[in-house]
């Protein structure tokens, strides 16, 4: 995804903080429409060119949706994870001006036109014959979409007629030109080994860009490999989630930071384990409670991940949109509080008592598996969680030399 977001651009761009910045379309006008509808009117940027040559223009941007939003493809069925293509239903071109009208006021519709995919801009000239191109008979739809017969393959009670035909080129507007591919022996069978591209000198953004003239993304074999590259100095730059283990980005900070620099994006997601709260034993909320007073995150970020994380005590990361805010009460990791909930020791007599087994996976292949005798708990008492729960604590130093206790310890009364 990220080198697609080299090479094409949307009408509109996703800014700091879910703000919405100009992209292809430097404003745009929202109004509402006598039948409950909106419209949406872009003014569309002047002076650009698609990395052949072609200008963008209206025509380009209207033959994109075109395509992109043709019937059925326009049917969450290939769009669940957003519902853009469910609420667009008229677009066309007033002169330079490109207007979208939505059958209903749909916040996200601007947040959408953002995404990488589908609606980023192609040259006319990439579309299979041209500007020309047949949307239904020869659909830009990657052709592995195509079912046995040739045709897309469609959702339930749609008559299949769309063919995908895929595209000749790579061609957008964005700042980087795919130039060529390399593969291992010139063996396309063998791989690629390196994808090239150079610069595009006529990027309408070129004025707050830097001066890098070519960009070569290399294949390696292992991460083992990539920080091999990076200390000979044969690799400048190594980028995303997963390319170093953390274990590997945790040394280059410590110990060669006289030769290379580290930086952090901002989070995209936090990791996090899901508890089901409609079966039992974490149907009841005294048991989830044990569970993340039991379990310390901080060890886990550091001695799993290396420090390479965060702890999270939400969903989204606090600097996602709409996300900077402190959910109370938080039940943070307190053993002391987890041991007055669970139970009395002869309570773990009885029949059911079936240790509730949580997995957290943690993004780097290993499993932290907590063993959580829980189900006992229902039989125990839990008056000194009610004292506890009283006390605000605002901040905690602790250093524990002993390994995470999950539940009651072997010698604790």
């Amino acid at each position: 995804f990220f080198i697609s977001n080299w090479i094409y651009e949307g009408l509109v761009h996703y800014g700091h903080n879910g703000h919405i910045r100009a992209a292809l379309a430097t404003e745009w006008d929202i109004s509402a429409k006598a039948d409950g509808g909106e419209q949406y009117r872009f003014t569309l940027r002047e002076g650009v060119k698609f990395h052949d040559g072609t200008p963008f223009n209206c025509a380009a941007v209207k033959m994109n949706f075109d395509h992109v939003l043709h019937p059925p493809l326009n049917h969450n069925w290939y769009h669940g994870w957003y519902h853009l293509a469910l609420h667009t239903v008229n677009w066309g071109c007033d002169g330079e001006v490109f207007v979208v009208d939505l059958d209903a006021p749909y916040y996200p519709f601007l947040q959408e036109l953002s995404l990488i995919r589908p609606l980023r801009m192609l040259s006319p000239e990439s579309f299979i014959d041209g500007p020309g191109t047949d949307i239904t008979t020869r659909n830009s739809c990657p052709t592995k979409w195509n079912n046995d017969e040739g045709f897309l393959a469609p959702p339930p009670d749609f008559t299949p007629e769309v063919k995908c035909a895929g595209v000749r080129s790579a061609h957008g507007t964005g700042p980087w030109k795919f130039d060529h591919t390399k593969y291992y022996n010139d063996d396309e069978a063998q791989g690629i080994q390196e994808v090239h591209f150079v610069s595009n000198e006529d990027w309408w953004g070129n004025a707050w860009r830097g001066n890098i003239e070519r960009m070569i993304i290399k294949h390696y074999a292992d991460s083992d490999a990539i920080a091999a590259a990076l200390l000979d100095n044969s690799l400048d730059v190594a980028v995303g989630d997963k390319v170093l283990r953390p274990e590997q980005v945790q040394k280059f900070e410590r110990d060669h930071i006289a030769t290379h620099s580290f930086v952090n994006g901002p989070p995209l997601l936090n990791q996090i384990v899901v508890i089901n709260a409609a079966k039992a034993p974490t149907s009841d909320i005294e048991v989830r409670k044990l569970l993340m007073h039991s379990i310390d995150k901080a060890r886990i970020v550091a001695d799993e991940l290396y420090g390479q994380a965060q702890v999270a005590d939400s969903m989204f990361p606090k600097d996602a949109p709409y996300c900077d805010i402190d959910l109370t009460p938080r039940w943070d990791y307190d053993l002391q509080k987890a041991q007055l909930m669970n139970c009395q020791p002869e309570a773990a007599a009885a029949e059911d008592h079936l240790p509730l087994i949580l997995g957290l996976t943690l993004g780097i292949g290993i499993p932290v598996l907590l063993g959580i005798g829980a189900a006992c708990f229902f039989f125990g008492r839990r008056s000194g969680y009610g004292l506890l729960e009283q006390e605000q604590k605002e901040k905690r130093k602790r250093e524990l030399e002993e390994p995470v206790t999950v539940g009651v310890p072997e010698n604790a009364a």
